[in-house]
């Protein structure tokens, strides 16, 4: 009878026990890894609450389940989570449902995880969201190393800070370097351009940055578009843009009202791994500011955009290359880009159109130099030489020089002749586009054709120290040579017609034309927002920090989340 009261006794005293501790776990229990020496881990977990804890088997092994407003904490973390299994034995520790996990510099909320407490190594999936500093990274897939802060996403990223927002199918993010490295339809878009590639490696602490694969950049600030095999960028505003590279810009008209459309999804500041300014034709100052934000939430079409009406036709520049490098001036006196092209350099505008093995534009002077295999055209012209420099203004060719040797050709399309003159050194002044006056210095030669009636009459050839050609309106007015000159005129026949200079050469069609095909994005608009609905814990964090965020400076320290 004795006995049977004592076990009676001793049930009731172990039941209430397990009732306390099932109850409410406020108490910390550690639940220690161990090596296979016997020596505990660093990453001991601790359970600070949990509503109850059970034991259990899965696939027969034996584990704890912490369930209930579980708060588990380690020497380098806080989590939390509806609830939590720990493998006994195996060093591996799951949480489920609206986990959020606090480190001293970021916060981490997820669907699920698998913590590995020998390697401190974690499997986040579902809402996952990593807050680092100003950085949120959003994804559904990521392996994470706490040690040296490294995170893999498998799935779909979007990384948003204040100054931009980038997304990739897949990526490593290296967060004490500030680097990455985004593979797969990567899209970078700030308030002031958007960006495309296949694959992005970037550090955006030293603001450098190469794009590989299909690479297309619009920048609506300064007009301009890019094409590319590669694109590498740095902060001090070089860059560089090889295979296939194409660079357009285009300079609007003053009476232009037009805002431009362009590659976003609305107003977002700059992008800390994107370009302060832009490849640009023009001359940029430092207050240089955008006509409109560059993305548009109209529905994305590889069709043609029609949008852009203008008052007046603008200046188009085009120049195709090998290889285009571009560089920024940022100085307190010269904010200009200097545009230098390399190989099979192919340049059109609406004025003048040039091919040559090396170019260069100076935005300051307005100016092209093309060098090497250098010819130009101009209307129905053409100038081949050494070297060719072009001065523009508004557009326009202001002033023309060429030397050594250069060659011109003029066709006259009414009569079906080839005028030339050649020399050791060619200028020309236009006025309003149109050709004004042309002066061949120093040996100068010259063949020009007359009319009758619209008809061929006969030959000019002349040759003279200084030669002087004045035009109206683009039309031959008077002809003047200077020096010692000898000349004669012969009538038309088929042998004068087919009169030819030593060092002539005529090539209509290596001119350059207009490009047939639009430069367009291949990508569909970066989206406004994340790729998932928002967690509560994240939510609640959002509004703690906007309650505590101090109105005249934000403090950089983090303010604790209260659960």
């Amino acid at each position: 009878m004795i006995i049977t009261k004592l076990a009676i006794t001793s049930s009731r005293f172990c039941f209430a026990v397990c009732l306390l501790i099932s109850s409410s776990l406020a108490v910390p229990f550690t639940l220690q890894a161990q090596n296979k020496s016997g020596k505990s881990d660093n990453n001991r977990v601790q359970i600070i609450h949990a509503d109850s804890i059970v034991g259990g088997k899965i696939n027969g092994k034996p584990i704890q389940k912490i369930l209930g407003n579980v708060h588990l904490k380690t020497k380098k973390m806080d989590m939390y989570a509806d609830s939590a299994y720990k493998f006994t034995g195996q060093k591996k520790v799951k949480a489920f449902g609206n986990i959020e996990i606090d480190t001293p510099k970021q916060y981490i909320w997820a669907d699920t995880l698998t913590y590995y407490t020998n390697i401190d190594f974690s499997k986040l999936r579902g809402q996952v969201i990593i807050q680092s500093d100003s950085t949120t990274l959003f994804s559904q897939s990521v392996n994470y190393r706490f040690k040296n802060k490294v995170a893999h996403f498998l799935h779909k990223i979007r990384l948003k800070d204040p100054k931009g927002v980038l997304t990739a199918n897949t990526g490593f993010y290296f967060r004490k370097p500030d680097s990455a490295i985004f593979r797969g339809n990567v899209q970078m878009r700030d308030s002031l351009r958007y960006i495309e590639g296949d694959t992005l490696y970037s550090n955006r602490r030293r603001g450098y940055y190469e794009l590989h694969g299909d690479v297309y950049a619009k920048d609506p600030a300064n007009n301009s578009r890019l094409e590319g095999d590669y694109l590498q960028s740095d902060s001090s505003g070089r860059r560089l843009v090889k295979g296939h590279a194409w660079l357009e810009n285009i300079r609007k008209s003053s009476k232009d009202t037009t805002k431009s459309r362009a590659d976003s999804t609305g107003p977002t500041p700059a992008d800390t791994m994107i370009l302060k300014r832009q490849d640009s034709l023009q001359n940029v100052t430092a207050n240089s500011n955008p006509s409109a934000p560059p993305d548009t939430a109209k529905k994305y079409s590889s069709k043609p955009d029609t949008s852009q009406k203008q008052t007046s036709r603008p200046d188009t520049t085009h120049i195709h290359a090998a290889k285009i490098l571009s560089i920024q001036h940022r100085t307190k006196t010269d904010t200009t880009t200097t545009v230098k092209a390399y190989k099979n350099v192919r340049i059109w505008s609406t004025d003048f159109s040039a091919v040559s093995d090396t170019a260069k534009y100076e935005s300051k002077t307005h100016t092209f130099e093309i060098k090497s295999n250098a010819k130009a055209w101009h209307k129905h012209i053409q100038l081949t030489g050494p070297y060719i420099r072009v001065k523009l203004q508004n557009g326009d060719i202001k002033r023309l020089i060429s030397y050594p040797n250069p060659f011109t050709v003029q066709q006259d399309t009414s009569i079906d002749r080839l005028n030339q003159i050649k020399g050791d050194t060619l200028r020309a002044t236009f006025k309003n586009g149109q050709l004004s006056l042309i002066r061949v210095g120093h040996h100068s030669h010259l063949l020009r054709y007359t009319s009758k009636n619209g008809k061929p009459d006969g030959m000019i050839e002349l040759q003279a120290p200084v030669t002087k050609i004045y035009f109206e309106n683009g039309k031959l007015i008077k002809l003047k040579s200077l020096g010692k000159n000898s000349g004669n005129y012969l009538p038309d026949t088929k042998k004068t017609a087919k009169k030819r200079l030593k060092g002539f050469v005529w090539t209509p069609k290596k001119r350059p034309q207009r490009p047939k095909e639009k430069m367009k994005r291949r990508l569909p608009p970066i989206s406004k927002n994340p790729p998932f609905k928002l967690p509560r814990r994240y939510l609640k964090y959002l509004k703690q920090q906007s309650e505590s965020k101090p109105k005249a400076k934000q403090d950089t320290t983090k303010t604790p989340v209260k659960h």
